[in-house]
């Protein structure tokens, strides 16, 4: 697999961004598998789901979370299932 992690950080602070959308269609065009890596969260993950990652890296989400990993995971599910839409 190809070492495009510094690419898919969605939501970085740096001032050097990527249209991450046209990136996404040309690494499908290539039929290359990717992961999204970095900042992705309770409030953001849906809209990571709409690129088609074929992998989703989220650990400090978990780990950080108020409630503890437990209730993260939790939250994850439901917002997985369509059941809420998390807003912080």
């Amino acid at each position: 697999m190809l070492r495009l992690v510094r690419y898919l950080k969605l939501f970085t602070r740096k001032k050097k961004k990527i249209d991450i959308y046209k990136f996404s269609k040309k690494i499908r065009s290539l039929r290359l598998p990717f992961t999204l890596i970095g900042g992705i969260n309770h409030n953001n993950f849906k809209k990571c789901l709409g690129f088609n990652p074929d992998y989703i890296a989220m650990i400090s989400s978990f780990w950080n979370f108020k409630d503890g990993p437990v209730k993260s995971a939790l939250l994850f599910q439901r917002i997985l299932r369509g059941m809420i839409a998390y807003e912080n």
